[in-house]
């Protein structure tokens, strides 16, 4: 679900069960799926279309959100 936030400003998201994902590493591109479970204090695992963990590289990562309706605009070179 996704609600805004009137302290911050922000649209929030309350994210939790899977999804597809695309991640975007050491110049190429993974096709996969994100997991969450029920608790929102545990953290996003990603993996990829076999099922093999992702694990992000050390640093900055910046992860984004698309709405369903949306998900037929994503492109990427």
């Amino acid at each position: 679900g996704r609600y805004y936030d009137d302290t911050s400003g922000y649209l929030d998201f309350a994210m939790n069960g899977n999804g597809p994902a695309y991640i975007f590493t050491e110049g190429k591109v993974i096709p996969g799926y994100w997991l969450r479970s029920d608790k929102d204090s545990e953290s996003f695992k990603y993996y990829d279309a076999d099922k093999n963990p992702i694990v992000l590289n050390q640093g900055k990562t910046w992860i984004c959100l698309v709405w369903d309706e949306y998900e037929n605009f994503i492109t990427y070179e």
